[in-house]
């Protein structure tokens, strides 16, 4: 398991500085394409690894508050989840009435690697990858 932050994005926002922040955003999308091609390259790794690319945070709904994200701000807690590797069906962007949460990804990893988690929090049961979701 490997564990990679992007936190000049964060820091750009916060500072306001709108093109610094698409300028790494478009850095980070391109390290996280360039990471997969390697995973895929790699017989060692190919169809075996899996990504899971997140945020911690969400960022304010309104254009004077982007550079925020605190319970005052709203959409703060709207983030967004991808996951993509041979345990997940491709589906594209899923746009059923669900709720997923963040607690969620530990039990998540813990499933994929074969692994049982049990938290003892209710909602951080595995995310369900199943063909009816």
């Amino acid at each position: 398991m490997v564990y990679i932050g992007f936190g000049e994005c964060d820091e750009d926002a916060h500072n306001g500085k709108y093109d610094d922040y698409l300028q790494h955003l478009n850095e980070a999308d391109k390290m996280i394409q360039q990471l997969w091609y390697y995973i895929q390259s790699t017989p060692e790794y190919k169809d075996q690894s899996t990504l899971i690319i997140t945020t911690d945070h969400g960022r304010g709904k309104k254009k004077n508050k982007w550079t925020e994200h605190d319970v005052m701000v709203k959409g703060f807690g709207d983030t967004w989840i991808a996951i993509i590797g041979p345990d997940t069906m491709p589906k594209g962007e899923i746009q059923l009435p669900q709720q997923l949460y963040q607690r969620q990804i530990a039990s998540t990893i813990s499933t994929l690697l074969g692994e049982n988690f049990v938290a003892n929090h209710p909602v951080a049961k595995a995310i369900d990858f199943s063909e009816t979701h």
